[in-house]
């Protein structure tokens, strides 16, 4: 199959966190990677994570999930806090399983994971965080087609076709974190791969990336690739996880 069609073979699971329920996609496998997706979008948008679950070695297992509350093409999106309770709820999932956990964190779902506090996992690879602070709300305000509804949320009609919905509240949370820190100090916790896309073509500011180099807990990499790793690249960047998982 060519990448960003491959079908996944694992059991749907659900998780009631307390604030709403997740679902996603598992199979037992150790070592276990959770996949942390990125903003307004499903778990399997754009091909990136169905491409390296399918991609690795029969004993490992995966987890692939969605943050936000999706309804068909219409995707709900949750706060950075509520989204960290859902990744918290998983890795206590697979953690109950007695299994070794790594993270595969996209965009701002790496970040998700550097706010995790706890260290709860035995590493991480992120791929293409932001690195500065979120201008997200003055973005997608002007983004074509993007439009406040009757309960002032914002609607974002997306390249792939899904439909995301952002209200105040999330832009408020958002604005208030700075990824560097965020990332440096989850660096002091846990193991963390950052892989900066060379081709970088939705994140402001990646000049910012020096400031990860020589920080405990980080090993920064640069591999081509736009922000969602595109083919051709993207077996490249799924060859570089799976030796960096098998270290």
């Amino acid at each position: 199959m060519d990448m960003g069609t491959q079908l996944l073979t694992g059991k749907m699971f659900s998780i009631d966190t307390g604030l709403g329920t997740i679902q996603g996609e598992i199979r037992s496998g150790s070592p276990m990677i959770i996949f942390s997706h990125g903003f307004g979008v499903k778990r399997d948008s754009r091909g990136l994570f169905t491409d390296i679950a399918s991609s690795l070695p029969d004993k490992f297992g995966y987890a692939l999930f969605d943050f936000n509350v999706v309804d068909g093409d219409n995707v709900y999106l949750r706060s950075y806090s509520e989204q960290v309770i859902a990744l918290k709820s998983v890795i206590a999932m697979a953690r109950e399983r007695g299994l070794n956990i790594y993270i595969v964190g996209h965009s701002m779902g790496a970040i998700t994971v550097a706010l995790l506090g706890d260290p709860l996992v035995s590493g991480a690879v992120l791929l293409a965080p932001p690195v500065s602070k979120s201008s997200g709300r003055t973005y997608f305000t002007q983004y074509p087609g993007a439009y406040r509804d009757e309960q002032d949320i914002l609607v974002i009609p997306r390249k792939d076709g899904t439909i995301t919905h952002v209200s105040d509240k999330f832009w408020d949370e958002a604005e208030s974190i700075d990824p560097v820190s965020a990332l440096q100090n989850y660096g002091k916790k846990c193991q963390l791969t950052v892989v900066r896309a060379i081709d970088e073509d939705v994140l402001r500011h990646t000049e910012n990336y020096t400031l990860l180099s020589n920080n405990q807990g980080i090993d920064l990499l640069e591999l081509p690739g736009n922000h969602n790793f595109d083919p051709p690249q993207r077996q490249g960047l799924i060859s570089t996880i799976i030796d960096i998982l098998f270290k």
